[in-house]
């Protein structure tokens, strides 16, 4: 099976576990919900690393709607947190065409890992690149090991579009930080833009918003995105030692 192959399987037996099924939850149970299944993808790591393969990073990574660059979203590796911007040449080379990267990279250190990074085109014609990589040599097959990753990783992202499934009037969105463009990005969301496409890579704008996030304190109130209003929260918070930003809606 051809790593396409492996990762649409993965997709399609993706279970939808864990969703809320009343008909609307409150912006305070949101915040609960999205916080909770961010906890859980630590926990998918620490358990991958620790029962399959030691060392094994997970990671997925946005294009951003600032010069096409791609920012952390999620990250297994501390050196890498959530919110950094990713400098990749080989990398990028070969997602903007829309092809599987597969390769060593020896870094600083003298450590040579495999990586293997899957670009997937998002609704609103964004990039998202799921990556896994493990040091080399290892006692295992690093092809199929960082392929199992990147499938969960697909998998947990997945996962995240069925939170709320069977709400109505409800969005999440998860933001992440980036210190060096000062900039809170979607990287995950059901908010629709203009267009009617998932606001994935674009950022966070509401000056309302920005002044009280910006003093580690939590919004409510009303804001208009894209052309619709919402009873808002958002919710500034740490992740993997990093600031982010958890927010739920209800369309008003």
């Amino acid at each position: 099976m051809n790593i396409y192959g492996f990762i649409i399987l993965v997709h399609v037996m993706t279970t939808d576990v864990n969703h809320v099924t009343a008909a609307t939850i409150s912006n305070a149970a949101g915040i609960k919900i999205l916080t909770n299944y961010l906890n859980n993808f630590k926990h998918a790591v620490a358990a991958l690393d620790k029962n399959v393969y030691p060392g094994i990073t997970m990671s997925y990574l946005i294009e951003t709607d600032k010069n096409s660059t791609y920012i952390i979203g999620l990250d297994s590796n501390s050196v890498n947190p959530p919110g950094r911007i990713a400098y990749l040449a080989d990398v990028e080379t070969a997602v903007d065409q829309d092809k599987v990267y597969q390769g060593k990279t020896t870094l600083a250190n003298g450590v040579t890992r495999f990586t293997i990074a899957v670009p997937i085109v998002q609704q609103n014609k964004r990039r998202a690149i799921f990556s896994s990589s493990l040091q080399v040599p290892a006692n295992v097959n690093v092809l199929q090991a960082t392929m199992l990753a990147c499938g969960k990783t697909m998998r947990f992202v997945y996962r995240f579009y069925t939170l709320l499934k069977n709400t109505t009037g409800n969005s999440l969105t998860f933001y992440v930080y980036s210190s060096e463009t000062g900039a809170y990005v979607r990287a995950l969301t059901t908010i629709p833009d203009t267009k009617g496409t998932l606001a994935v890579g674009t950022t966070l704008t509401n000056l309302n918003v920005l002044n009280v996030i910006n003093k580690n304190k939590t919004f409510t109130g009303t804001v208009k995105l894209y052309g619709r209003s919402y009873q808002a929260m958002y919710k500034p918070t740490k992740y993997y030692g990093q600031r982010i930003v958890v927010a739920s809606l209800q369309k008003i």
